[in-house]
């Protein structure tokens, strides 16, 4: 009988020293989401547009996808962004299907054609450069920066920057425009977005690292109106903020006998341009608003 009692107890202390080693054990690691596909929705019905519409004249135009469309994808614990290509779109909705898994607790997808950069130690924080990463240089491809965040396969795009659409008429070829703040204020460059904000929006850096600029252009090389037509209209993407005393514009191009044209247009008054917002404004050659610079042979 005594026998069996000291196997009982050797027993017992077995059992509570496995209980014991179980506290020491490594807790299992949190299984992360995983997802390889999409379903991508542009917020609300805004006059502002991922692409432009074929009649760029309808300001009433609502943010559609197009067929080329791609974004990029990447999660709270996995900053390396995969491309997520379109698969299916109708009008402001879209299905996207990536090249790759993507796993992670928070998914951020951005829209932007060229390059930006995630934030090593935050990947919910991404720099670009507005005046290169959209399109303002493209005439026919206005691409406007768009974000979106979610922990499943639904994402809401949100816009993160305002547009100043100009329309230029009067002049048979326009060769450039661009944009001067008359505060010096940056109107684009360098800038950051925080992906975990409700509302995200992107902010230029205020720091010698980061250059801003006071001015952009678009320019028009070889971009030809129609006499019957006469009128450009060039969006540019900036970094919503206010302008305390306003924007100058200003324009060259040719005329019918190829004389070099140069004429400008100023807007002194406090401008404040918003998130996802367009301010409007024509140019007219000729027009008692419009100041003629100069008038030369090229």
């Amino acid at each position: 009988m005594k026998q069996i009692y000291y196997i009982g107890m050797i027993a017992g202390m077995l059992s509570l020293a496995s209980c014991s080693n179980d506290e020491y054990l490594e807790p299992a690691e949190e299984s992360l989401n995983s997802l390889t596909s999409l379903h991508a929705d542009i917020e609300g019905n805004g006059t502002t547009r991922a692409i432009l519409a074929e009649d760029p004249n309808s300001l009433d135009r609502t943010v559609e996808w197009r067929e080329t469309d791609k974004i990029k994808v990447f999660s709270d614990v996995d900053a390396n962004p995969t491309n997520f290509y379109i698969d299916s779109f109708d009008g402001p909705k879209a299905t996207f299907v990536g090249e790759d898994k993507v796993e992670g607790n928070e998914f951020y997808a951005v829209y932007a054609p060229l390059g930006f950069t995630i934030d090593e130690e935050k990947s919910h924080i991404i720099s670009f450069d507005l005046n290169y990463s959209v399109a303002n240089y493209y005439q026919n491809e206005y691409i406007i920066p768009m974000v979106a965040k979610s922990t499943g396969d639904s994402f809401t795009f949100k816009q993160v920057a305002g547009l100043i659409h100009v329309q230029v008429a009067g002049v048979p070829l326009v060769s450039r425009v661009e944009i001067r703040t008359n505060n010096n204020e940056g109107i684009s460059g360098d800038g950051y977005i925080d992906l975990t904000e409700s509302e995200p929006v992107f902010r230029l850096y205020d720091n010698m690292e980061h250059p801003t600029y006071s001015s952009i252009y678009n320019s028009l090389t070889g971009y030809e109106v129609l006499p019957e037509s006469r009128v450009v209209d060039i969006y540019f993407a900036v970094a919503p903020t206010t302008f305390e005393k306003g924007f100058s514009f200003y324009v060259t191009g040719y005329d019918e006998q190829w004389n070099r044209i140069s004429f400008s247009k100023t807007i002194s008054s406090a401008i404040t341009i918003e998130r996802a917002s367009v301010y409007h404004t024509p140019i007219v050659y000729g027009d008692k608003e419009v100041e003629k610079q100069q008038q030369e042979q090229p």
